[in-house]
C-alpha cells in the first residue's frame, strides 16, 4: 500500500486512467514520483524522506501518489511491467529528464507543477505545500480558460506556470489565443503591457499580426521599449518573429505553396524579405535562413561555414555571449566538420582577429577556449610549430583542463586532433 504507514502512501494496482479517477473522485491532484532504477537520489529519497510522518501528513492529505519507473530492469515486478507503456508516455508528454522528478497532475491530466532532484525532508514538504496550493489554483485557472472562460489578465501568469512546467503545447495555446483573439481589441495604453507582451511576444510566428506592429519598424520598437522602460525587448522579440516566418519559407518555396526539393532561390527569397520588411534586415535574415537551412535541412558543412563566418564579419561580436556563440560555431561546426582549406584558413583569421583579440580588448586578458580553438585551427592547417605555441598558452591558463593538454601532446607528436574530442 505504501512505502510505510506514517510515510506517503503511494497508491499501486491502478492504471494512470485510474488514478486521474481516484484523484478527481476524492479532489486531490496526483504526484507522480518518477525514477530509475540507477538513480542513487531516487533511491534516498525513498529511504530517508518518503518514510517521514510529517512528509507523509502533508502529501496523502492533498494528493493521490503514485511511484512511476522510468527505465526497464530483468527483475521488474508484473506491476512495472504493466506500466511500461504508460510510463513512456509520460516520460515524453512531461518532457522527463531528470530523476527523480516530482509531477504534480491534475485529475483532467493537465501538468500544473514540477520539481526535480532529491531533498531534505522539510524541504520537500514545503515543496509539496506549495505545490498543492498553487497547483490547484493553475489547475482551476486552466479549467476555466478551456471551458472558455478566459480572464486574459491572467494569461501571463498561465503562460509563465505553463513554461515552467515545461508544458509547451498549453503554453504556445494561451500564447496564440492572446494574439489574435485579445490583443488585436486593445488600443492605446491597454496595448503597452509588459507583462502581456513579455509572455506573448517569444510566440509571434509571423508579421501579419497587431502585435508586431509594436515591436517593428524600429520606430515603433524604440516606442514601445520607451514606454515599457525595457530596452531592447522590441528587437529581440521582433527578430525572433522574422526568423521564424523566414524559416516557414524554407518549408514552402517562394512561391508560398510548392515544397523546396533542392536548394532556395536565396536571391529571390531576399527580394520578398527586403520587400516585406526593410533591405537593412534583408542580408542579415537570410543569413540566419542560409545556416539553419545548411545545418539541419540540408546538411552542407561547407556552405554553413561560409555563412557563419560572413555574418561573424559582417557583424563582429561585441559582448562575452557573442564571442561564445562565434566561438562555438567555429569549434563544433568548423573545426570538427570542415576540410576545406580556404575555409579553415579563414577560419583562423576570424578566430584571431574577431574572437581572441576583440575579446582581449574588451575583458583586458585571453581566454583560454578561444586560444585552444585556433590552435586547433593552425594544426589542422598544417601549421604545426604556431599550433603547439597556441596550445601551450592555452595550458598554461588553464592547466585543469584535461583536453587542452591531451590536444597539445596529440599535436606534438603529430596526430589528429580533430577526429574526436
Amino acid at each position: 500500500m505504501g512505502v510505510a504507514a506514517q510515510g506517503i502512501q503511494f497508491t499501486t494496482g491502478l492504471n494512470w486512467k485510474q488514478v486521474l479517477e481516484k484523484a478527481k473522485k476524492e479532489n486531490k491532484l496526483v504526484l507522480v514520483d518518477c525514477y530509475t532504477t540507477w538513480c542513487g537520489p531516487c533511491k534516498k529519497m525513498d529511504k530517508e524522506v518518503y518514510p517521514q510522518e510529517a512528509v507523509g501528513a502533508i502529501v496523502n492529505q492533498n494528493f493521490v501518489s503514485v511511484k512511476v519507473q522510468m527505465d526497464t530492469a530483468d527483475n521488474d515486478s508484473q506491476e512495472i511491467k504493466t506500466w511500461y507503456s504508460e510510463a513512456s508516455q509520460i516520460r515524453q508528454r512531461f518532457h522527463v529528464t531528470a530523476y527523480p522528478s516530482y509531477l504534480i497532475i491534475a485529475p483532467d491530466g493537465d501538468i500544473v507543477y514540477r520539481e526535480a532532484g532529491a531533498k531534505r525532508a522539510t524541504t520537500f514538504t514545503e515543496i509539496m505545500q506549495t505545490a498543492a496550493d498553487s497547483g490547484r489554483v493553475y489547475a482551476r485557472q486552466l479549467a476555466d480558460w478551456k471551458a472558455g472562460k478566459k480572464d486574459y489578465t491572467l494569461a501571463p501568469s498561465l503562460i509563465r506556470k505553463a513554461e515552467r512546467t515545461r508544458d509547451s503545447k498549453t503554453a504556445i495555446s494561451l500564447a496564440r489565443n492572446c494574439i489574435e483573439k485579445y490583443i488585436p481589441t486593445l488600443t492605446g495604453a491597454a496595448l503597452y503591457n509588459l507583462d502581456l507582451l513579455a509572455a506573448t511576444g517569444p510566440y509571434l510566428l509571423t508579421s501579419d499580426k497587431k502585435l508586431f506592429t509594436l515591436f517593428y519598424p524600429e520606430k515603433n520598437g524604440q516606442i514601445t521599449d520607451s514606454l515599457l522602460q525595457a530596452k531592447g525587448i522590441s528587437a529581440g522579440i521582433a527578430s525572433g518573429a522574422i526568423e521564424k516566418e523566414i524559416n516557414a519559407m524554407l518549408v514552402k518555396n517562394n512561391d508560398f505553396n510548392k515544397p523546396i526539393i533542392n536548394n532556395p532561390d536565396w536571391n529571390k527569397m531576399k527580394q520578398v524579405i527586403t520587400k516585406r520588411y526593410d533591405a537593412t534586415n534583408a542580408d542579415n535574415l537570410i543569413n540566419i535562413a542560409q545556416q539553419n537551412w545548411y545545418k539541419i535541412t540540408k546538411p552542407d558543412w561547407n556552405k554553413l561555414a561560409q555563412s557563419q563566418l560572413y555574418s561573424i564579419q559582417k557583424n563582429p561580436p561585441s559582448e562575452k555571449w557573442g564571442f561564445a556563440m562565434a566561438n562555438n560555431q567555429i569549434w563544433y561546426d568548423i573545426f570538427f566538420h570542415v576540410n576545406d582549406t580556404g575555409i579553415l584558413k579563414e577560419a583562423a583569421m576570424v578566430a584571431k582577429k574577431h574572437i581572441i583579440d576583440a575579446e582581449e580588448k574588451q575583458a583586458g586578458k585571453l581566454n583560454a577556449g578561444y586560444i585552444d580553438t585556433y590552435a586547433n585551427l593552425l594544426f589542422k592547417l598544417g601549421r604545426n610549430k604556431e599550433a603547439i605555441e597556441w596550445q601551450q598558452k592555452a595550458v598554461a591558463l588553464r592547466p585543469e583542463i584535461k583536453s587542452f593538454a591531451e590536444a597539445l601532446k596529440k599535436m606534438e607528436k603529430g596526430e589528429p586532433t580533430w577526429l574526436a574530442r
